[in-house]
């Protein structure tokens, strides 16, 4: 208790300290209003077009997690700002920037500074990295060579699979900036892009779609450079035991794992395996199990008619995001809804019991 009132203390100190740095924002601006700032547009097949905001001599903050606040001349702007409630976008007047301003130092960057932020989604979510930070490389390819770049400002740059899908992509490891390390900077011109999954439209759900020109994109940038051979299974499970959230598991585990290898199929951890490795699982595999979860992003590498068995909270069957990318990609889709012993907080989650003879029948 007394730890947690000195963090708050710590906080406020750092917060009004800052405030005699950097001035409070108090104004909002919308970007489309302001003349030195040129958006561009950029379209894709059924879809509503991104826009790309281009910024001289601009600010970008984030706190990690929610917000990130474009600033200009003082003034938050409204467009390439975005902040996120209840993992939905919200109104600018939302954004923390307003109430707790920039309390980091800022770093002044030459030349062009392209933000692929996504709050924290892309942080090391390797769902939200695949489908919300990497099709941004599709808009700006639409507009200009990566080789022109001077910094690609990202959610993080730590984990295996971002460093292994930015090698993929040619990007320098000098020019990567993680935003653990670069909360508050000063750019010359700083790129901000929609982001791809927040686009609305009278067709598009963001919890329950992935564009399918992202699936698309994705398949022709990485594909390719893989290589299959004979010792990739070809049916497995999807094991989670490396997941750090352990408010989702499945609690007769044991019993469930006896049925898959009894069945030929072998038991796979996807954090354990390279970016490649993954892509070439999935490619070869014809039927896949696994509990709802990030690793099915994969989805997107397989053949067509590969068999998914999502195994899911029977509370969380409203959502059809693995449906409808498996529709997209021509897969064969089946669910396993179960019951929840405990009682989560998000419906995605919860200790399941998993209906043995119904995967027994599936798999």
């Amino acid at each position: 208790m007394f730890k947690k009132k000195l963090r708050k203390i710590n906080k406020n100190v750092k917060i009004k300290f800052f405030f005699t740095v950097y001035p409070k924002i108090k104004k909002i601006v919308k970007a489309n209003t302001l003349k030195d700032i040129k958006i561009k547009k950029v379209k894709f097949k059924n879809f509503l077009p991104y826009k790309i905001y281009e910024i001289k001599n601009a600010r970008i903050y984030t706190d990690k997690l929610n917000d990130v606040g474009v600033i200009k001349n003082n003034s938050l702007l409204d467009g390439p700002s975005f902040q996120l409630r209840n993992n939905d976008s919200a109104n600018v007047k939302k954004n923390e920037i307003l109430k707790y301003g920039t309390p980091y130092f800022k770093k002044n960057l030459k030349g062009t500074t392209v933000s692929f932020l996504t709050g924290g989604f892309g942080n090391e979510n390797y769902w939200h990295w695949l489908f919300d930070v990497l099709p941004k490389f599709a808009f700006l390819e639409k507009i200009m060579k990566l080789k022109k770049v001077d910094y690609f400002l990202m959610p993080d740059i730590s984990k295996r699979f971002q460093k292994e899908t930015l090698d993929a992509l040619k990007i320098p490891n000098k020019k990567r900036l993680s935003s653990f390390s670069n909360r508050h900077l000063l750019c010359e011109r700083l790129i901000v892009m929609d982001p791809p999954r927040l686009k609305k439209s009278s067709t598009f759900d963001r919890f329950n779609d992935v564009p399918e020109w992202c699936s698309k994109w994705l398949r022709k940038k990485f594909l390719k450079k893989i290589k299959l051979s004979k010792k990739f299974p070809n049916k497995f499970f999807i094991d989670r035991k490396d997941s750090k959230n352990k408010n989702r598991f499945i609690l007769n585990r044991v019993k469930v794992l006896s049925l898959l290898k009894k069945r030929k199929y072998k038991i796979v951890t996807l954090g354990e395996l390279s970016f490649s490795h993954q892509m070439a699982l999935f490619k070869n595999a014809s039927t896949i199990v696994g509990l709802h979860g990030a690793g099915f992003g994969n989805m997107i590498f397989c053949k067509p008619k590969t068999k998914l068995i999502e195994i899911r909270p029977k509370n969380f069957k409203t959502s059809k995001v693995i449906l409808n990318m498996s529709k997209h990609n021509n897969l064969k889709y089946h669910a396993i809804d179960c019951k929840t012993i405990d009682k989560p907080s998000r419906r995605q989650d919860g200790i399941l019991k998993v209906p043995l003879e119904k995967l027994s029948k599936l798999i």
